[in-house]
Order: structure tokens, then sequence, then C-alpha cells
């Protein structure tokens, strides 16, 4: 196999692909207006922390039923962290 050849093609197939770079957010107006009806960063933010907060409270609370040897208790609130079964609150 030629390697000039192989080079030679590698180069040519490089210059037929479009630069990686994205285009500035500006560019596009119809991204612009989508954003707007879209949650804020920090309130997704907020959520994902309130769900972390609510598992390290099941956890707990599986933890505790465990260490009691109250075996029925922890497998509701384990079905309970696994979407299994609905939240009671």
């Amino acid at each position: 196999m030629n390697s000039n050849n192989s080079q030679s093609n590698h180069s040519e197939k490089s210059l037929a692909y479009p630069s990686h770079r994205p285009l500035p957010i500006e560019a596009h107006p119809e991204i612009n207006d989508s954003l707007k009806d879209r949650p804020s960063v920090s309130g997704i933010v907020d959520a994902i922390r309130e769900v972390g907060r609510q598992r390290n409270s099941l956890l707990a609370e599986i933890r505790a039923a465990l260490e009691s040897n109250n075996e029925r208790d922890a497998l509701k609130l384990a079905r309970q962290l696994c979407g299994l079964d609905p939240c009671v609150t």
C-alpha cells in the first residue's frame, strides 16, 4: 500500500467535513426564542438537589429500619425509593 496515497486520502476527507466550532447562540434566533420558555438552570439545579435530599432521607429511614430489624418497613421504603410504591407523606 502506498503511504502517500493514504495520507492524501486522509487530508481530502478532512477537508470535506465542516468545522466543529458551534456558531454563537446569537446566530440562532430560534434557539433564543425557545430558551425563553425553558426553566432556568438554577431552578433545575434546585429540583435536582431536592430530589437528592428526599432520596437521602429515604436511605436514612431504610438504614434505621434495617438496624432495628424492621424488615417490613425497610422493604416498603426501598420499594418507594425505587419508584415501585407511591410516596405516602
